[in-house]
Formats: C-alpha cells, sequence, structure tokens
C-alpha cells in the first residue's frame, strides 16, 4: 500500500504516510476543521507552558490518545520524553513514541479481509517548532 505526500505530489509507502498522519494529527488544533470539529491532537496548545511533571503527563496523554484515534496504523506502546535536565530546564525537551506499525489497519475497518497484525515495532521522536509537529524516524 502506498499514500501521497500532502505538499509534493509524489507516491510514499505505508509507513511514510502513517509519519505524513501523525504531523497532521499534532500540527491540527482541536476544533479548526470545519467540518471535522474534533480532529486534532491537542499538544500544539500546551506549548510555551513551563515545563512540568503534570504538563509532561497531559502532553503524553494527548499524544497518545490522538495518534490511537487518528492514525490507525499505529497503536502507541510507550511515550517518553528525552532530554538532559539542562535541556528541560532550558525549555528543549523532545518525545519519543514507540508503537505497533499496523500497515492494513486503516482498511480493516472497511473489509474485514484486512488484518490489523502488528508488522515491527517503530519507535519515532516528535519535535514541534512554530507551531508544527514535526516526526524525526
Amino acid at each position: 500500500m502506498s499514500g501521497v505526500h500532502r505538499r509534493t505530489g509524489r507516491i510514499i509507502d505505508t509507513l511514510a504516510c502513517a509519519y505524513q498522519g501523525v504531523e497532521v494529527t499534532l500540527s491540527t488544533r482541536i476544533g479548526s476543521r470545519v467540518m471535522l470539529r474534533e480532529f486534532g491532537g491537542g499538544a500544539v496548545e500546551l506549548l510555551g507552558r513551563a515545563m512540568t511533571p503534570r504538563l509532561f503527563a497531559a502532553w503524553q496523554q494527548l499524544i497518545g490518545t490522538a495518534i490511537d484515534l487518528w492514525v490507525p496504523n499505529f497503536k502507541v506502546r510507550r511515550i517518553s520524553v528525552e532530554g538532559s535536565v539542562e535541556e528541560i530546564r532550558a525549555g528543549r525537551a523532545g518525545l519519543r513514541i514507540e508503537a505497533d506499525f499496523r500497515p492494513f489497519a486503516h482498511l480493516s475497518e472497511r473489509d474485514p479481509r484486512y488484518s490489523t497484525e502488528v508488522e515491527r515495532v517503530v519507535s519515532f521522536g516528535i519535535g514541534f517548532g512554530t507551531g508544527h509537529a514535526r516526526v524525526a524516524a
């Protein structure tokens, strides 16, 4: 299976398409899409706040829920915080996401012939800059 890159129009594989889905989901503010108000990640709204353990817990929950809800090819296993103590104090921390990659999960709702079996476990980072999420695979 394959998808289309949203900016270039080129054909991309299913994993790259799923990464693109994560970027779009986490970059979209909840309520900003007219015909799909509930779409989005809710993580962008938390940017710029003081980093506290409660904020990280909320961030992890929002991101995990958004990926599980809107990117069917991924099933999140774990979200962990990356960065040294000095980087976190300076406000520069990253998130590492470990997820099950299921290449045909987006088709399984429409057609039961497709399985939701896990092909492999992937790990990728998320970075936020100027209000947009970027996946670092």
